[in-house]
C-alpha cells in the first residue's frame, strides 16, 4: 500500500528502540454479511441504510457514507489478489531482473530511478561482516565508465547532490541505490542507466580505494554505534535477534574485518550476490515507457546469473513465549522510556479478503491514542507519551505489537502502570460509539484526501509504494483503488470489530517489556520484581468503562459570522500569478491560485516584531507560549473540543513566534477552507492559553532538560555558547533553573503583547483554491479584523567572538572528536541580491570540496557540513562554518586541512567548472522549491513582511543564478572567509586524557 501501509521503517530504532510507521492497509471481506461479488452493492447499500445488526454491541452510524466507484464494485472479489496500480507497468527480464516503470508528471520534468537488489548483511558470509554495507560504498568509488571523482563530478555538473539526487541505503536483506534525474537533459538520462549498470555488475573494487574507504566507514561506524543509542541498540538487538542469523549479522559490521578486507573478499560477496534474479529496477517520472524500457534491456540483458547460483540464506526471528523484563541503561542517555513488546507470526495479507482487519486495526489503535493523547496533555501526567502501534517487522517472517510510553523520572512506574491501565480498560470494554463515529470520519478522510491529490502523486511516493511491493510485498493498487476499498469496508465496521481486535492486540504475559534509561546516581530502572508487580496489579485492578465527552450534535465552529468588510485596493501582478488584496484595518493578502499539489491550501498570517520585541529578562517564557497556545484550543473549544468538532477534516492552525515576526499557520484540503478561517479567525479574536496547557509544556520542557547534560554533544553546544555569544540568553540553552523562574502570568502577558493585536498583518495563500471564493471568505475574516496598534521589529543581534580562538574540552566516553570551526561578521554592508545567489554559489563549491578532501581523500569522516550564508535582517551579517566528526589521530591534520581549502579558494578563485557546478545545482534546488507551495508562502511573505514589496524580486531569483560568475564567488570569499580569524572549538573523548 501506499500511504496507509503498517510498515517498520527501522528496525530497533536508535533512540525509542523501534520506530513504528503505522497507517493502515487495505481490508478484509464481508462474507461473514452474505455480500458475494454478486449482490455486493445491494450488500453494501443495506448495510450502509442501516440493517439490523444480529451481533450484540454492533452500531450502525446515521451517516450517509460515500460508496465505492461502480466499476470497482462489478470487479469486486474478497479471493482476488492486490492489483497493481494501473499507471505501473512492469516485466521481467530472461536473465531474471524484474522492471517497473509509472510515468509521472509531478514534478515535471524528473525522474526517480532506483536499483534495487535483494541483498544485505544477512547475506554475507562470517569473513565478511559488513561487506554488504562497505560494498554500497564502494559502487560510488569507480567503476569501468566512472572513476569516483568523474562520477562525482558528473552529478554535481547536472545539479545533483549527494544525499536529495544521489543516494544508497543498506539493510539486513536489501541494497538500494536512487538517482533523481532531470528528463529534461538527454546526456544525464542516458548515463543514468550505464551507471546503474555500473552499480550492477561493472565496479572495479580497487584495492586502494577500498584502502581510502575504510577510514570513512569507520568514522561511520563511531557515528551508529560510538553513543548511547549505538550501544542500547546492540544490547536489544542481542536480545530481540537472540537465535537467528541476523544477531550475528549487523549492517555495520564488524571494524576488524573491515579494517583487513581485500579487494578479493569483497569482489566475493559482489559475484555471488550481485545477480539479475535478486535485483529490480524501478523507474517513475516524466519518461517515455517503451524508451526506458529499451535501456533497461540495454544495460542488464546482457547479465549472466553466476553458475550454482547460491541460494539466499534464511533466518527466522522466533516469536516469543513469557513476560521478559529487560533493563538498558547508559551513562550518556538522556531519556526514560519503556515498551511493551510482542513478536508473532506475520498472518497472510494476499487478497483483497485479507483486508479489512487491517481497516480494523487501524481503528482501533486511532481510538486508543486518541485516548492516550488526551491523558499525555492532562496536568501531572503520569506519562508524556504512550501509543500502540503494529506491523510486520520486515524481516524473519514475524510482526509486532508494541506499547510505548515515553516518562518522567519521577513517575517511570506510575506512568507505566497508567499506560498498562489505559490499554486494558479498552481491552475488557472496548470503545465507544463516538469514538468510532470519528475514528472513522478521519480515516475515511485520509484517504479521500490522498485521491483528491491524486494527480500531483511526487515521484518519490510512487517509488516507494513499488519498492514496499518488491522489498515487503506490500501491495501497491493506486490511490484510486485504495479509496475504493476505504469506501467499500470502514462504513462496515462496527464496535464489535474493533473491540474483539483491541481484547487480544497486544499479550502482555507473552511479550519483552523493555526499559531503557540513564544510568546515574540518584536513578535507577525499574528491577524486574517492580515491574512484574506493576503489571500483576494492573491486571487485578477493577477498571470502570472509559466515558466519552461528546460535543453535542450540531455544534458548530461558530454560530455568528463576521460581517464582510470589502478590500480597498486590488492588483494583479502577471509574472508571479499572484493578487494583491488591502483591507482599511491595514491587512494585506496575497494570493496564488497553483496545482502544484492537489487539494492542498497553505495560509500564513504574519505581523512584524516576533521575539525581537520581547525583553531578555522574558525570553525563555516566550519559548513557551507557542506550545502553549497550539494546545489551548481556540474559542471556546479547548484541544479535545476541536478534535472532535474537525472529525473528517484535514484542517490545522497553529501559533507561531519567530525571531522578527509572529502569527498563525495554516493547512487545509481545499473543501475545508472555509474551516480554516474560521479557525484562525477564533485564534485571532479569541484566542484560548490555558494553565492546565501551559504546565503540561513546562513539565515536558522539564523532563528535557534534566537529563540534556549527559548526551557529550550538548556540552559541545554549551561550549559553543559561551565562547561565541557570551552566554547570551538569546543564544544559550535553557537551563532548569531557567524553567523554575517562569510564572504562568509571565506566559500569559507575553501571549497577550504578541498575539492580542496583529498590526498590519500580511495574509499569504496558495494553493488548490478558487480566487473569487477565497476573496470572498478573506474579506469574512480577514477584512473584519480590528485594526491593530503599528509595531515594527528590533535587532536584537548578540555579538560574536572574533577569532583567532581555540578552545577544546574533554567529554564522553566514546572515542569520537567533533570540531567546528566558525567566523561571524556583523560589520558589512547590505548584499544585494545577486550577492546572496553568489554567496549560494560558495556554499555549494565549498561543501564539494570538503567532501572531497575530508572524506574522500583522507578518510577521515563519514561526513562534513561546510557552509558560507548571509543575510540582511535583522543586519547585514555573514558567517562560514564547518562541523565535522572524526577520531583523535587525526583531528589536527584535519583542522589543518580545513583551512588549506579556505587559503586555496582566497588565492586561488574558484574554477570554472566549478562556478557551473554550483550554478546548476542552485538552479535544480530552486525548480524543486518552486514546485512547492510553502516556497511560495515563504517568499511572498517575506517580500511583504520584511522587504520592498517588490513581486518582482521573486520572480528573479534564477536570473541572478544565471549571472554568477567566478569574480563575484572570489569577491565573496574575500569577504566571508577568514582563516586567520577563526573561533575553533573541538570536543574530545575523556576516555583519553591523562
Amino acid at each position: 500500500m501506499e500511504q496507509h501501509t503498517v510498515r517498520f521503517a527501522k528496525v530497533l530504532s536508535l533512540i525509542l528502540a523501534t520506530w513504528i510507521l503505522t497507517s493502515c492497509y487495505l481490508p478484509e471481506t464481508m462474507t461473514s454479511a452474505g455480500c458475494t461479488p454478486d449482490n455486493v452493492l445491494d450488500c453494501l447499500v443495506e448495510l450502509q441504510e442501516g440493517s439490523a445488526s444480529e451481533t450484540e454491541g454492533e452500531t450502525v452510524d446515521d451517516v450517509e457514507w460515500p460508496l465505492p466507484s461502480t466499476e470497482f464494485l462489478e470487479t469486486f472479489d474478497p479471493a482476488a489478489p492486490f492489483p497493481l496500480d494501473p499507471v505501473v507497468m512492469t516485466g521481467r527480464l530472461d536473465n531474471g531482473l524484474t522492471w517497473y516503470i509509472a510515468p509521472n508528471d509531478d514534478p515535471p520534468d524528473r525522474a526517480r530511478i532506483a536499483l534495487a537488489v535483494g541483498v544485505g548483511s544477512l547475506h554475507e558470509d562470517d569473513d565478511q561482516l559488513g561487506v554488504a554495507h562497505f560494498l554500497e560504498h564502494m559502487l560510488f568509488n569507480g567503476t569501468e565508465n566512472f572513476t569516483q571523482e568523474e562520477m562525482r563530478r558528473f552529478f554535481e555538473a547536472n545539479g545533483m547532490t549527494m544525499g536529495p539526487h544521489v543516494n544508497a541505503g543498506t539493510s539486513f536483506e536489501r541494497t538500494t541505490y536512487y538517482l533523481d534525474i532531470d528528463t529534461s537533459n538527454q546526456e544525464l538520462m542516458d548515463n543514468a542507466f550505464v551507471i546503474l549498470g555500473d552499480w550492477a555488475m561493472r565496479g572495479l573494487l580497487e584495492q586502494e580505494e577500498i584502502d581510502k574507504e575504510k577510514g570513512v566507514v569507520e568514522e561511520e561506524w563511531r557515528l551508529a554505534t560510538e553513543n548511547a543509542s549505538g550501544r542500547i541498540q546492540k544490547r536489544i538487538f542481542e536480545v530481540v535477534l537472540a537465535g537467528s542469523r541476523y544477531a550475528d549479522r549487523d549492517v555495520i559490521g564488524d571494524m576488524d574485518i573491515i579494517n583487513g578486507l581485500t579487494s578479493e573478499t569483497v569482489r566475493r560477496f559482489y559475484e555471488d550476490w550481485y545477480r539479475p534474479d535478486l535485483m529490480t529496477v524501478v523507474v517513475t517520472g516524466s519518461v517515455n515507457p517503451e524508451w526506458v524500457e529499451a535501456r533497461i534491456r540495454e544495460q542488464f540483458g546482457a547479465m549472466r546469473m553466476p553458475q550454482d547460483a547460491r541460494p539466499s540464506p534464511e533466518s527466522a526471528i522466533m516469536p516469543m513465549e513469557g513476560m521478559t523484563v529487560a533493563p538498558f541503561s547508559d551513562p550518556e542517555f538522556p531519556f526514560v522510556s519503556a515498551q511493551v513488546f510482542q513478536l508473532v507470526e506475520t498472518e497472510p495479507f494476499e487478497t483483497l479478503g485479507d483486508a479489512r482487519r487491517r481497516f480494523v486495526e487501524s481503528l482501533a489503535q486511532a481510538m486508543l491514542n486518541e485516548r492516550l493523547d488526551r491523558i499525555s496533555r492532562e496536568p501531572d501526567s503520569a506519562f508524556q507519551y504512550a501509543g500502540l502501534s503494529s506491523g510486520e517487522l520486515g524481516i524473519g517472517g514475524v510482526s509486532l505489537a508494541s506499547l510505548y510510553v515515553q516518562l518522567a523520572e519521577d513517575k517511570a512506574l506510575l506512568g507505566f502502570e497508567a499506560a498498562l491501565t489505559n490499554l486494558r480498560q479498552a481491552m475488557e470494554h472496548g470503545f465507544t460509539d463516538g469514538e468510532l463515529h470519528r475514528a472513522k470520519l478521519n480515516l475515511l478522510e485520509a484517504y479521500a484526501s490522498d485521491f483528491e491529490a491524486l494527480e500531483t502523486r511526487r515521484n518519490r511516493q510512487i517509488q516507494g509504494g513499488i519498492l514496499s511491493l518488491v522489498q515487503y510485498g506490500d501491495p501497491f493498487s493506486g490511490i484510486a483503488f485504495e479509496y475504493d476499498l476505504a469506501k467499500h469496508y470502514i462504513p462496515t465496521i462496527t464496535l464489535a470489530d474493533v473491540d474483539a481486535y483491541i481484547a487480544n492486540a497486544l499479550d502482555v504475559n507473552r511479550s519483552l517489556i523493555l526499559w531503557v534509561g540513564p544510568d546515574k546516581d540518584d536513578f535507577q530502572l525499574p528491577d524486574e520484581a517492580a515491574v512484574l508487580a506493576a503489571v500483576e496489579a494492573v491486571g487485578d485492578m477493577a477498571i470502570a468503562a472509559y466515558e466519552d465527552d461528546s460535543l453535542a450534535a450540531g455544534t458548530a465552529l461558530m454560530d455568528v459570522l463576521p460581517e464582510p468588510v470589502a478590500w480597498v485596493t486590488e492588483s494583479y501582478d502577471e509574472r508571479t500569478d499572484v493578487t494583491v488584496l488591502t483591507w482599511a484595518n491595514g491587512a494585506t493578502a496575497l494570493l496564488k491560485p497553483t496545482d502544484l499539489t492537489e487539494n492542498e491550501v497553505l495560509l500564513d498570517l504574519s505581523s512584524p516584531g516576533g521575539l525581537s520585541l520581547i525583553e531578555d529578562a522574558d525570553y525563555f517564557a516566550a519559548q513557551l507560549v507557542t506550545t502553549t497556545a497550539n494546545e489551548s484550543g481556540a474559542g471556546p473549544f479547548d484541544y479535545d473540543d476541536l478534535e472532535q468538532l474537525l472529525a473528517g477534516q484535514t484542517v490545522r492552525v497553529w501559533t507561531s513566534l519567530g525571531g522578527l515576526s509572529e502569527g498563525y499557520g495554516a493547512s487545509a484540503d481545499t473543501d475545508d477552507i472555509e474551516t480554516l478561517f474560521q479557525l484562525m479567525y477564533l485564534s485571532v479574536l479569541h484566542p484560548r492559553f490555558d494553565e492546565d496547557a501551559f504546565q503540561n509544556a513546562v513539565d515536558d520542557q522539564r523532563v528535557y532538560l534534566e537529563n540534556l547534560h549527559l548526551d557529550p554533544l550538548y556540552h559541545l553546544i554549551e561550549l559553543i555558547d559561551r565562547v561565541l555569544y557570551d552566554n547570551s540568553t538569546r543564544e544559550r540553552f535553557m537551563q532548569v533553573e531557567d524553567l523554575d523562574a517562569i510564572e504562568f502570568a509571565d506566559a500569559v502577558s507575553i501571549h497577550e503583547a504578541r498575539f492580542g493585536t496583529l498590526d498590519n498583518p500580511v495574509v499569504v495563500m496558495a494553493g488548490d483554491f478558487e480566487l473569487e471564493a477565497a476573496k470572498r471568505l478573506l474579506n469574512t475574516y480577514i477584512g473584519s479584523l480590528p485594526t491593530g496598534e503599528e509595531e515594527a521589529w528590533t535587532d536584537r543581534t548578540v555579538d560574536t567572538r572574533q577569532g583567532p580562538y581555540m578552545e577544546s574540552i574533554r567529554h564522553g566516553i566514546a572515542s569520537q572528536v567533533f570540531v567546528y570551526q566558525v567566523h561571524v561578521d556583523r560589520d558589512l554592508e547590505e548584499f544585494s541580491d545577486a550577492d546572496l545567489a553568489a554567496v549560494g554559489a560558495l556554499s555549494k563549491i565549498l561543501d564539494s570540496r570538503y567532501t572531497d578532501e575530508l572524506r574522500e581523500q583522507m578518510g577521515g569522516t563519514y561526513g562534513v557540513s561546510a557552509s558560507v550564508s548571509a543575510r540582511n535582517r535583522p543586519g547585514p551579517s555573514g558567517s562560514f562554518s564547518v562541523f565535522f566528526g572524526t577520531n583523535e589521530e587525526d583531528f589536527e591534520a584535519m583542522r589543518d586541512a580545513s583551512k588549506a581549502i579556505m587559503n586555496d579558494i582566497l588565492d586561488a578563485g574558484v574554477t570554472q567548472e566549478e562556478v557551473d557546478a554550483a550554478k546548476a545545482q542552485l538552479t535544480r534546488d530552486l525548480e524543486n522549491r518552486q514546485t512547492r507551495n510553502w516556497y511560495w508562502i515563504g517568499e511572498l511573505e517575506r517580500e511583504f513582511l520584511y522587504g520592498d514589496r517588490d513581486l518582482a524580486l521573486v520572480d528573479r531569483r534564477q536570473e541572478y543564478i544565471d549571472a554568477i560568475t567566478a569574480e563575484h564567488i572570489s569577491a565573496m570569499a574575500a569577504l566571508l572567509l577568514k582563516p586567520n580569524g577563526l573561533v575553533e572549538l573541538m570536543q574530545l573523548p575523556e576516555a583519553s586524557e591523562e
